[in-house]
């Protein structure tokens, strides 16, 4: 089990940990949308969907809630997330086609 730890603060200024499970979709999807960049390192996360498909950092934000309740209900819709992965090489969204 990959588990992170993100600290954030809420708009009281409280501070908050949240974990994260990155071999579970439903958490994977909640990283990305929130932290478009691994630490360390700096490189791009990005979204794996089951269709093979890839989804930038802007697209997951953008369609957050059609990926989380296809991902939560299994659904092979194309919005249903498979996992995380770097991106270390050129690729491109499948949703709107930006080369990262």
């Amino acid at each position: 089990m990959r588990t992170i730890e993100t600290y954030d603060q809420n708009s009281a200024g409280i501070w908050r940990t949240r974990k994260f499970d990155l071999d579970n979709p439903v958490d994977a999807v909640r990283y990305i949308a929130r932290n478009p960049y691994a630490w360390p390192g700096g490189y791009d996360i990005i979204l794996i969907m089951n269709d093979g498909g890839i989804l930038c950092n802007d697209c997951v934000k953008n369609n957050y809630r059609d990926i989380l309740f296809d991902t939560k209900n299994k659904w092979s819709t194309g919005w249903d997330a498979a996992g995380i992965d770097y991106e270390l090489e050129e690729s491109f969204c499948s949703h709107c086609e930006k080369i990262d």
